[in-house]
């Protein structure tokens, strides 16, 4: 599907500026993506993934761009599994929509409600998100140009028709691509409150799923919103001195009963994204990008480990070797003789690979990712893995006679 829309749209934009990638919010791990969507951002983005960078949610600020890019992003957050948002007083319009699709969930829909029926409001009336925009796809007036109309109208309908299957593989409700489709490209629709609510925080194979494993329910996620908004209000002067009846104490003790199941909620929908999130990431870290021809497969069991110190059960990738001046990346194993659990509610793993880089000039090293397995020799499934942001973990020193300085002369060729 994406290879024939990457056929269509290959004249779909001129030259345009690449988006602009920055990090913030807690921890700074909210990445924000802001500026025109062009040829080369999906790589960039998968760069920084690759190199120890978390991302634990998204935030959109973009007027569209390069749709095959576009594509591309979306597959990389969808992979992740993270939150997608428009910030209040952004924008997030025409092939950015596909980035914001893909988030898990999608926030700004639970916060669109009306009082008592629950009816959603006009999405722009609100502050608490910024605006969505749609229009159909359509091919550049350099493509228009140089082919006649009979080819040009046939291209532009086949490119629509791509679009629109895609979007419904993706389970988007139909009367949201046909209103996509109707939208000329020179007029831009922005999504309502109701519309939102119609996309939902998910899709509705993953709404069912977290309805079934951890009782998500997305109206109670509207209510919860609604009686945090009444109960501040009732508590102002002015609605006091109304004096309508208000017991707060008891009004409280209701909200933080229901704030106590949405989190619940919400910590059983993460576990459950986690399976997911592992797995991806441990393909990307080993090379594989979503929008490549193969499919990802556990490329750690194919590896060819070598052992590094006899019956230690310590091996080394010496393939993934990849050297930048005096650095090193290279790929390790530890293999355990029996199972590991590193806390009670931790799945149980039998060995572990990390990716260190190495300074071989100092005697130093840096960990830039580590997975745990759970068969022998990197094979099975990934039942944890973890980044750390690149730039903000400084590198250690290897003790002599260390493991550390055993790994370090096998990367840096002093073995």
């Amino acid at each position: 599907m994406c290879k024939a829309i990457f056929v269509m749209l290959l004249f779909l934009c001129g030259h345009i500026s690449a988006a602009e990638f920055s990090y913030g919010g807690n921890r700074g791990y909210t990445l924000l993506i802001e500026g025109n969507i062009a040829a080369g951002d999906a790589d960039r983005m998968y760069q920084q993934l690759i190199s120890g960078r978390v991302v634990a949610r998204v935030e959109l600020n973009s007027p569209g761009g390069d749709v095959v890019e576009a594509l591309r992003m979306a597959a990389l957050i969808s992979g992740l599994k993270v939150p997608t948002k428009v910030p209040p007083t952004k924008i997030c319009a025409s092939a950015c929509f596909f980035l914001y699709l893909a988030g898990e969930p999608r926030e700004g829909a639970e916060e669109v409600v009306d009082w008592g029926a629950l009816v959603p409001k006009n999405k722009n009336d609100s502050e608490t998100s910024g605006r969505i925009g749609l229009h159909r796809p359509f091919l550049s007036k350099e493509f228009f140009s140089k082919v006649d109309a009979q080819k040009a109208s046939k291209s532009q309908a086949t490119l629509m028709k791509d679009v629109s299957a895609y979007l419904e593989s993706k389970l988007v409700p139909r009367q949201l691509i046909e209103l996509m489709m109707n939208r000329p490209s020179t007029d831009v629709y922005w999504m309502t409150g109701k519309d939102l609510m119609t996309l939902g925080e998910y899709s509705p194979d993953r709404e069912e799923l977290f309805t079934a494993k951890c009782g998500y329910d997305r109206k109670a996620q509207a209510q919860i919103i609604v009686s945090e908004t009444l109960l501040e209000w009732r508590k102002t002067p002015v609605v006091r001195n109304l004096g309508v009846p208000f017991d707060e104490r008891s009004e409280k003790a209701e909200l933080d009963k229901k704030q106590v199941a949405i989190e619940k909620t919400w910590a059983c929908i993460s576990h459950v994204q986690d399976e997911d999130t592992y797995g991806f990431i441990h393909q990307l870290q080993l090379g594989w990008k979503p929008w490549a021809q193969d499919q990802p497969g556990n490329k750690t069991a194919g590896v060819k480990w070598v052992e590094i110190l006899r019956g230690a059960r310590e091996y080394a990738d010496l393939g993934s070797i990849r050297k930048n001046g005096n650095l090193v990346q290279m790929w390790s194993l530890t293999d355990y003789s029996a199972v590991q659990q590193s806390n009670p509610d931790d799945k149980k793993y039998l060995s572990s690979t990390t990716k260190f880089e190495y300074d071989c000039k100092e005697l130093r090293l840096k960990r830039l990712y580590s997975a745990d397995h759970s068969e022998n020799m990197g094979r099975g499934k990934v039942v944890f893995g973890s980044s750390r942001k690149f730039d903000d973990i400084e590198s250690r020193p290897i003790l002599k006679g260390s493991l550390g300085e055993a790994y370090w002369k096998v990367a840096c060729g002093k073995r």
